[in-house]
């Protein structure tokens, strides 16, 4: 599987745009970009999305595909809990965005006196 690098590398090139163009829209040294093609430095979240304004690539896409690449990041070196780190933070996730639902809904947990 590619890293998020080369994955936008290939959607900036499929679009003919050159490095330096890509680069001077981000508002970032085109070394910099490039090190982030190359996978030895990463974007932030913002860049993510201005660049897939850019590309004219889905957003959702391309900030799945980079926040994967932070988890794997995150994780490296740790590789047999990996799997079950992911396991645990997969219920964390629903049960906050069941509770978060829940209150902005009113839920069960709000009181009424």
């Amino acid at each position: 599987m590619k890293h998020f690098g080369e994955t936008i590398r290939a959607m900036r090139e499929a679009r003919e745009l050159l490095l330096r163009e890509v680069s001077a829209k981000l508002d970032v040294d085109p070394s910099f970009w490039s090190r982030v093609e190359n996978g030895t430095k990463r974007p932030s979240r913002g860049q993510v999305v201005a660049l897939a304004n850019i590309l004219n690539e889905d957003r959702d896409r391309l900030l799945v595909l980079y926040l994967g690449e932070r988890v794997v990041y995150e994780l490296k070196g740790e590789e047999d809990l990996a799997i079950e780190a992911i396991m645990v933070a997969e219920k964390l996730i629903r049960y906050t965005a069941k509770n978060s639902a829940r209150k902005s809904r009113g839920g069960a947990n709000s009181s009424s006196t």
